[in-house]
């Protein structure tokens, strides 16, 4: 996997087999509990290693 840029705009796509280090991903962190319109934030963060499976699935198998 190539490194790219840091990170995509929406609606920009990474050539096939390029991997970015950060993405943009909608969070919610603990000190902004609360209603929706105040808990959400758009945050750039680190992207996962390719192939690893985050949330509960790993543990049941699979979704269902």
């Amino acid at each position: 996997m190539r490194a790219a840029q840091d990170p995509y705009d929406l609606g920009d796509a990474p050539e096939t087999g390029t991997v970015p280090t950060n993405m943009y991903a909608s969070l919610i962190r603990r000190e902004r509990y609360g209603k929706p319109v105040d808990a959400f934030r758009t945050e750039v963060v680190d992207v996962p290693p390719v192939g690893r499976v985050i949330g509960p699935y790993p543990s049941r198998g699979r979704p269902g």
